[in-house]
């Protein structure tokens, strides 16, 4: 009896030691589309390119994240679906998010004519990512990106 018990917390360092955890790093983001627009919800989806070093697959889970526009929060983002980075692989991934139309609206009014005026904006996320390799193992981690967005193709995407 006493073996098992001594077995149990031995198995369980050995299982979580084979699992390493290496850095995912994004190497750009692209192709961003609004996808939809409603009067309650704003879709919205980019291109991460992402290299995942690991020996596993990491499932980014459905999460909130803090949208900023010009270094000023002005709203919740959601990632709208799970996303499964394969492992050992540089690939590229789409990532739908969604926001509430009211609360962007409300946030970006007041500043819109001076944003049109530029030629790019900066938009950023910020927030912890809950990310799973699988089901032992899970880890939450930061994001912070920011991207510069022509204010021209987003125009033409929003049909100002």
């Amino acid at each position: 009896m006493h073996s098992i018990k001594l077995s149990l917390p031995l198995l369980f360092l050995f299982l979580t030691s084979c699992f390493t955890y290496h850095e995912v790093d994004v190497l750009s983001v692209g192709d961003y589309r609004i996808s939809n627009v409603t009067k309650e919800d704003v879709n919205v989806s980019i291109n991460l390119e992402v290299n995942n070093p690991n020996g596993y697959n990491i499932r980014l889970k459905k999460t909130d994240l803090d949208l900023y526009v010009e270094g000023e929060k002005v709203g919740i983002a959601r990632i709208t679906e799970d996303v499964v980075l394969k492992k050992r692989t540089q690939e590229k991934y789409k990532l739908t998010f969604e926001s509430n139309y009211k609360e962007l609206s409300g946030s970006i009014l007041g500043k819109l004519p001076s944003l049109l005026r530029k030629s790019t904006i900066k938009v950023g996320l910020k927030g912890k990512v809950k990310a799973k390799a699988n089901w032992l193992l899970g880890k939450r981690f930061d994001l912070d990106v920011e991207e510069s967005v022509n204010v021209a193709e987003l125009s033409k995407l929003i049909q100002l």
